[in-house]
């Protein structure tokens, strides 16, 4: 169970942090934001996965690479916008992670685009 593994060492660098922090607050937080990008780096592995998964079914269901990478794109931009707004929340700027959360937003919505017409263009061909 990697799970346990990765919460142990979350929480061992939580708790690591908040007694740093009582010291020095600015090392807390790289503390934390290092342990955070070390910990998604693991789990890039466990993504690699995923996307050839995604990449499998693509070719089964006859998917164009096209909006497969932009699906994917999407599912980049989400990962890191919510990464992002994270640390932003972890350093005390909340304003600052709304901020991030909206423009990771507002570039999937953009991204989102072409798929949507191509969904449209099909059920406008299906119905008569």
């Amino acid at each position: 169970m990697e799970i346990f593994q990765f919460v142990i060492v979350a929480l061992a660098v939580a708790m690591a942090a908040l007694l740093l922090k009582q010291l020095r607050p600015e090392l807390g937080l790289v503390l934390v934001v290092v342990a955070s990008v070390v910990l998604l780096m693991t789990l890039i592995g466990r993504m690699a996965v995923v996307i050839e998964l995604v990449k499998e079914l693509a070719e089964r269901a006859d998917v164009g690479s096209l909006h497969l990478n932009t699906l994917l794109r999407i599912m980049g931009v989400a990962f890191v916008a919510e990464f992002g707004a994270g640390i932003c929340k972890d350093a005390g700027e909340n304003s600052l992670a709304l901020k991030v959360e909206l423009a990771g937003k507002l570039i999937i919505l953009g991204l989102s685009v072409p798929l949507v017409l191509v969904i449209l263009e099909t059920l406008l061909r299906l119905i008569p």
